[in-house]
């Protein structure tokens, strides 16, 4: 738990220093939704990006480290600014 933790307290830390520079887009690989906490993790990065005037691109790896894998490849193709990663474990 405390390790969740700690990475939204990173990517929100992240995204606080990100808001000074220029308009940002940051793409944001999610491991999936299938609970609670994965969907509130979602939620708080979509609320902090939309607070600081961040595009955020997510995508839903649906449990897979193919789809996570391709997501990565696809935002990086994207030129987005950062990439948040919560990975297939």
């Amino acid at each position: 738990m405390w390790k969740r933790l700690l990475v939204v307290s990173a990517v929100s830390a992240a995204m606080s220093s990100m808001a000074l520079a220029a308009p940002l887009t940051v793409g944001f690989s999610q491991v999936g939704s299938e609970s609670g906490w994965r969907a509130a993790e979602t939620n708080v990065a979509k609320s902090e990006a939309e607070k600081r005037g961040i595009t955020l691109k997510i995508a839903d790896g649906q449990q897979k480290q193919e789809n996570q894998i391709k997501a990565v490849r696809s935002f990086v193709a994207q030129g987005v600014d950062a990439i948040f990663i919560a990975p297939v474990v």
